[in-house]
């Protein structure tokens, strides 16, 4: 797993000023700048995404022409119908990225938090403080890179075909994130040492074995997580062994 420094250009949000009655004020706000000004104004200042350039209902007329009838296999029609149920909730949600309803839009898609869940979380932060043990000096961006590496190989010793690859990028806020089988950690990203295994667990042996592992398979559909673990993972169990079987 290599880390290398490269630059990738971002497209960022745009914002948009309105309802101002100063009008030069108005002009100076719609070009992006900023004033101080020692009185309030009737101003309202609205965040605004760039425009789609998907349009979100004929995305999803043409997700629903697609007929999964003739899929022989069941399990595989169910795991079809699921990816298009849950495309059609992330087509909402980009419908719906300026206005309060995006949070309803998000619930669809990832449902609320269950009260068993809610409960234990509740239990922790309420119960006392304790000092969390190991060493909690921080670690940078290289360490991380470094311990990603050799949680990389134990996964290649066992399957050569784990073929991931790890880039440490200036222009990625402080975290990690992948995308496909690339791990991105920005180079300002710190984190205590003794939560670096735990953190990897979750990006290495999480989502990208998951991509890795659906690469194998041949099948987009794969190379992704559900929204629904619990489905996801029962069906990665399923398919691949009932489709050896045939």
């Amino acid at each position: 797993m290599s880390a290398t420094q490269t630059g990738m250009a971002s497209e960022p949000a745009t914002t948009d000023y309105n309802f101002c009655e100063n009008g030069a004020l108005r002009q100076e706000l719609d070009t992006g700048g900023w004033v101080h000004v020692d009185r309030p104004l009737p101003l309202l200042i609205i965040n605004r995404y760039h425009p789609l350039s998907v349009d979100p209902d004929q995305a999803k007329r043409g997700l629903y022409k697609i007929d999964f009838k003739a899929i022989e296999h069941p399990v595989l029609e169910t795991l079809f119908s699921e990816k298009r149920r849950e495309l059609d909730h992330q087509l909402t949600m980009l419908d719906s990225r300026n206005p309060p309803r995006f949070r309803y839009a998000a619930l669809m898609l990832y449902e609320t938090v269950d009260s068993e869940l809610k409960q234990a979380a509740e239990a922790i932060l309420a119960s006392p403080k304790r000092r969390a043990k190991g060493d909690r000096s921080k670690a940078d961006c290289h360490e991380i890179a470094d311990a990603a590496r050799r949680m990389a190989g134990r996964y290649d010793k066992q399957d050569d075909s784990f073929d991931a690859r790890g880039e440490i990028r200036d222009d990625l806020s402080s975290g990690m994130m992948v995308s496909k089988n690339h791990l991105y950690a920005g180079s300002s990203t710190r984190a205590p040492r003794n939560r670096i295994e735990p953190l990897l667990h979750h990006e290495v042996g999480g989502h990208l074995l998951t991509y890795v592992n659906g690469d194998n398979h041949d099948m987009e559909i794969f190379k992704n997580s559900s929204p629904d673990m619990k489905v996801s993972r029962k069906v990665r169990l399923c398919v691949p062994n009932g489709l050896s079987a045939v």
